[in-house]
């Protein structure tokens, strides 16, 4: 995992570079930038997702929940710019609305201790 800043500090040349790079390599996927904002034991960093053009995004949630330390009583939510994304979002679709200059998805993933 990089820190988010590290990341950004690239210009946006670098980031496109990088980005058509991915592209040749997976053409039929998309790459979302995920931040990750208080979620235990990940320190605030980012993953760099590659994933089908299909998912959705409780695609994103299951593949963090597996790979992250989750408490069974957290919730993981999607955020795009300050909008919360609902689970049967398409990720295509985001990406052709949202996608940055450099061509990436940037999310923001947080999680909220449930109750019960």
């Amino acid at each position: 995992m990089q820190d988010l800043k590290d990341w950004k500090r690239r210009t946006l040349e670098q980031r496109k570079s990088f980005g058509s790079l991915l592209r040749q390599t997976h053409p039929e996927c998309l790459f979302v930038v995920v931040e990750c904002v208080r979620i235990p034991q990940t320190h605030d960093s980012f993953f760099l997702l590659i994933v089908p053009v299909s998912s959705s995004v409780s695609t994103l949630q299951r593949a963090l929940r597996k790979n992250l330390p989750f408490r069974s009583s957290s919730s993981l939510f999607f955020f795009e710019k300050d909008r919360m994304l609902a689970g049967a979002n398409l990720l295509d679709q985001l990406h052709e609305v949202q996608a940055s200059p450099d061509g990436f998805l940037y999310l923001r993933a947080s999680t909220v201790e449930s109750l019960g």
